[in-house]
């Protein structure tokens, strides 16, 4: 049936459908986030830095750190064992990438939201018979059985800046816990430092 208006109308709404889901996948919240916990954030222009530097700490297990006792360490070497084994690190790192998700989830509210549900049921209701009407043996009952699908999809085109504030109000956490991040690298650099010069 190829001028059916059924087919025609479904492949239409699975276009859609597809559309909202590109354009959600379109997110990318981790781009506002530092790419490790053992290294200072950098400015989001260096990709290549940042793809190389997430493959190398993705393929190494946190807290695997090889020290060996018998080799003397120049001080790069004891800031950046430092600031790998250094807990706080880690939580400083997981903290500007919770606020970068947040950028994504503040995000998500321009986008449409699509909502599928189906109610179903199977009922077997005995009739209630007039005293006029001879009934038969075992009564009269209804055997009934249906679904019920809904499809919904809600936008909100307009709310005075409220969006707009949310985000702005996401980007502005992202930048601090970003801060705070650097701020604990440069906290380690500066005790690693001190207690080698002492």
């Amino acid at each position: 049936m190829p001028n059916d208006p059924r087919i025609h109308a479904r492949d239409l709404l699975l276009a859609f459908g597809m559309s909202l889901l590109g354009g959600c996948a379109a997110l990318k919240p981790f781009e506002n986030a530092p790419p490790s916990s053992v290294r200072p954030w950098k400015a989001p222009d260096l990709p290549a830095y940042s793809a190389a530097l997430s493959e190398t700490e993705h393929a190494r297990k946190p807290g695997t750190v090889s020290i060996d006792p018998r080799k003397t360490y120049e001080l790069s070497e004891l800031i950046d064992l430092a600031q790998r084994t250094n807990p706080e690190t880690r939580v400083a790192w997981e903290r500007a990438r919770q606020a970068a998700i947040a950028i994504g989830l503040a995000e998500g509210s321009y986008f449409p939201a699509l909502a599928a549900a189906a109610t179903g049921a199977v009922a077997h209701v005995p009739l209630p018979i007039p005293q006029t009407v001879t009934v038969v043996p075992g009564g009269v009952t209804s055997d009934a059985q249906f679904v019920i699908p809904a499809l919904s999809l809600e936008w909100l085109l307009l709310d005075f800046g409220r969006r707009r504030a949310l985000v702005d109000a996401a980007r502005a956490l992202t930048m601090e816990a970003t801060a705070g991040f650097n701020a604990k690298h440069q906290q380690i650099v500066f005790g690693v430092t001190r207690e080698f010069h002492a």
